[in-house]
Formats: structure tokens, sequence, C-alpha cells
């Protein structure tokens, strides 16, 4: 007992460490900066204001921002180490599923959960994905524990599902899915006599969560179409959902930077393994070949959902399966390894750590992220007075420097420009001391906006280079 206690410190601990490593590098980026005002406004109603016109998004992520800026203040530490903290015990609830369902596998399924460059990613950002799989882990946890006799099916465990999914849901939608596979792996982990009396007690819990859910689903959420939405399962969706799954690099990687791919070789071979101990294990433990199944429907649940509502595929909306997979690829590992030496057990799992830091130093999963503080830095050197009229194409993401300027007590007024298209006439009516911001890659807008008036000027020195350049009209 003590042994495992000190090896389920050991894998917390990386969890924490490979999380906090390099949390404040970046500057927050648009998405980030977007919950970080909305957790600034005065009251937690007039954030739920905001969380309204967010596409899809439930609130307890904001709510708990909102507390974390009032607790820790706005620096990018303190705004992260709330989902960091998430994350981390995502990883001991998965541990504890993987103890009821496989326990010799636990260390294993801690392992891989601590070094996912995919959760690592998602611990460092101020957004709901991290506390989704966080709820998602307890809710297969409990199901796992409920299905092995660790917890008895009492109505207080019933009504901590319940709470559970509710939580779940109301920190992100998608992830509520993992009740699929959370009621088959459950279902099949028990004598045939009682598969009936766990599906009925499972399920009702579940839809009573959706009841509860229901007020935000149809007064709060904005489901409308999304701006940059798909009604179509293309080739790049499909490649979404492996990459979500991490069998594929998350972004093509040019052949001098291979040390994402090399990671997805390694999690694609395990998964090929799982499946196949899966298959021959289908009598004894039929919950393993149940798991897989139910990673399926879910992954076609998100699947459908995606179209239904034309949102755009991403494989972060895959990040809630991580706990049952990772407990089936620990199942499938502990298998393989029992006639292992120790030492080379121990080399493999050096070895996914290793490929775990190369794909993380190697930032191909970090591509979204913006470097606007330097840029947010010479708006405000450069806006002339309070209000001072401000463009920036694409429009959607001022709220990133508009982030960084409410921390400097900076008040510009941004104004779009229809269609985000770049018109003379326009650009020419633009008051002296107008501001403009593009993206570095639109050198090519530069003639037009020279042609108006409009000058660049110099950014504060920055590790990272910005992701936008800075104009301002009639100056320098």
């Amino acid at each position: 007992m003590r042994r495992h206690l000190w090896v389920f410190a050991a894998l917390v601990l990386l969890a924490f460490a490979l999380r906090l490593r390099d949390v404040d590098r970046y500057d927050l980026w648009y998405d980030e900066a977007g919950q970080a005002l909305a957790a600034l406004k005065p009251t937690l109603a007039e954030t739920l204001q905001v969380v309204r016109r967010h596409h899809g998004a439930s609130p307890l992520s904001y709510l708990l921002t909102a507390v974390a800026i009032r607790l820790g203040g706005t620096s990018e530490l303190a705004l992260r180490f709330e989902p960091l903290f998430w994350s981390v015990l995502s990883v001991a609830l998965t541990i504890r599923a993987a103890r009821a369902l496989a326990p010799r596998g636990a260390a294993w399924a801690g392992l891989l959960a601590a070094l996912s460059p995919f959760a690592i990613r998602y611990a460092q950002e101020v957004r709901f994905y991290a506390l989704g799989l966080m709820w998602a882990s307890a809710v297969f946890c409990v199901a796992a524990l409920v299905a092995t006799g660790a917890l008895h099916r009492r109505w207080t465990t019933w009504l901590l599902l319940v709470g559970l999914t509710t939580a779940l849901l109301y920190s992100h939608a998608y992830s509520v899915f993992i009740a699929l596979p959370a009621l088959i792996v459950a279902i099949l982990s028990v004598p045939a006599r009682e598969r009936l009396r766990v599906a009925l007690w499972q399920t009702s819990a579940y839809a009573l969560a959706g009841l509860l859910f229901a007020p935000w689903f149809f007064g709060g959420m904005k489901v409308a179409a999304h701006p940059f939405g798909t009604h179509t399962l293309t080739p790049e969706a499909v490649r979404s959902v492996w990459a979500g799954l991490e069998v594929v690099p998350l972004v093509p990687s040019p052949p001098t930077h291979v040390a994402d791919g090399l990671f997805a070789v390694a999690t694609l071979g395990l998964s090929v393994l799982a499946l196949i101990y899966a298959a021959a294990r289908v009598r004894h433990a039929p919950w393993l070949a149940g798991g897989v199944l139910g990673i399926g429907l879910a992954v076609a649940a998100v699947c459908a959902a995606t179209l239904a509502v034309g949102y755009f595929f991403h494989p972060r909306q895959f990040l809630f399966l991580q706990p049952v997979r990772f407990v089936l690829l620990s199942a499938a590992l502990a298998s393989a390894s029992q006639a292992v030496p120790s030492a080379l057990r121990g080399l493999l799992a050096i070895g996914l750590l290793g490929l775990s830091v190369m794909y993380t130093n190697a930032d191909l999963h970090r591509l979204e992220r913006a470097r606007l503080r330097p840029v947010a830095q010479a708006v405000a050197a450069h806006a002339s007075a309070p209000g001072t009229p401000a463009f920036i194409v694409p429009f959607w993401v001022y709220v990133a420097p508009e982030y960084y300027l409410h921390m400097m007590g900076v008040e510009v007024a941004w104004q779009r420009l229809p269609g985000d298209q770049l018109a003379a006439e326009q650009l020419s009516a633009a008051p002296k001391g107008a501001l403009f911001l593009i993206p570095t890659g639109r050198a090519d807008l530069l003639p037009l906006l020279n042609a108006a008036g409009f000058y660049e000027v110099a950014l504060p020195p920055s590790p990272t280079p910005p992701d936008f350049r800075v104009l301002v009209k009639d100056g320098a």
C-alpha cells in the first residue's frame, strides 16, 4: 500500500511539474483573453451575460476564472494556475479509475495522463478544457468504482454522480459524452444479472443532470451557426479526430521537427496493442472491448453534434476521452510488460517522457498562442487620447490586445471594417492618430495603409516575434 502511495505521489508531482513548466511563457491568446475579460466584469451576472454571447460556452469555468482573478490577480501564472490544478486532479482521478478496473496498470495510466502533451497544452490555457477533462475523469472514475464494488450503489453515490455530471455539463457540454464509455464499461464490468440495474442507476443520474443543465442550454447557451463552422466531414475534420486521440500529430510537422510525430507513433502503437488486447480478452474482460466501443460511440456523437450545430472540428473536442483511453492502454501495457524486466519497463517510461518533452519543446502544439503584450504596449504608447479609434484585421482577435490594454488602464475604441475588408475611402476618413493592427503575415496590406497615411511603429523588444504590426495614422 505504501509503495502505491509513493508511485501515486510521484506521478502527480510529475504531472504538476510538466504543466507548470513554461506556464507563463506565452501571452494570453484570443479565447483566453475573452474569458479573462468576461471574468473581470464587476458582477457575476455581467460575466454570465458575456458567456451567453460566446458560441457553445458553458459558464462554470468563467465563474471559476472570476474567482481566481479575485484571489490571485491577473498575471498569466495566476490565471493559468486554476486550469493547471484541474488538469493535475484529472491525473489523480485517472489513476484511481485504473486501480479499480486494471490494478496492475494504474501506474501506466497515471504516467500516460501525466505526460500527455495534449493535456499539458490545455492545462496551460485559461479555458474550460482542463475543467471539462477533470469532471469527465471524475464521472468515469465514479462509474468504475461503482462497477467494481469500491463504491456502493447508494442514493448518496447516485447524487454524487448527478452532481459531477451536472458540473461537467456546466463546464464543457461536449465532455458529457464520456457518459457513453463510462456506462458501457460499467455495464460490462458487472455480472450479467446486475447489468440492467447498473444501466438504470447510471442513466437515471445522467438524465437528471441533463434536466439540471436544461435552463442554461435553452436560455443561455448560444448554439447559432458558428462563423468558422462546417456542415461536412472533411478529410481535415477526420484528421482532427485522430489528432484528438493523439495517434497523429496535432499539426503536420516539417521534416526538421519530428518530435510530435514520434510521440504520435508511440501512442498509435500503444493504441493498436490495446485493441489487440481487448479483442483477446473479450470473454474474460468484456469491459475492455466495451471501452473501445464507448470511445467509438463518443467520437461519433461529437462528430454528429458538431455537424448539427455547424461548429468546426478541433482535436480538443476529444480531450475528455483521455481517462478511458489511458485506462485501456494501461491494461494492455501492464499485461504486455508483465514478463519484461523492470529495467526495460523503466526505459519505456523514460522514453515516453522524453518524447513528451520533445513534443512540448517543439512548440507545435502552441500555434494558436498569440504574442500580443508588446502589441498592446505599442498601442498604449501611441493612443493619443482615451477612446482613440483602432482597427484590427481580423476584428474578432481584438480581445487579446484589449485585455492587456485594460490591465494598463488604456482605452481605445475598436471599430469594425465591413466584412474585415480594407477600403481606401474608410481608411482615408480615419482621423489623425487612429491605430491599425494587421497580422505580421499580411505585408500586402501595408501599401494600402501607407497610402492612407498609416505608418508602422516600432514594438517593444520581445523574446518571440509578435503576431501583429501596429500602424498609426500621420505619425511615426
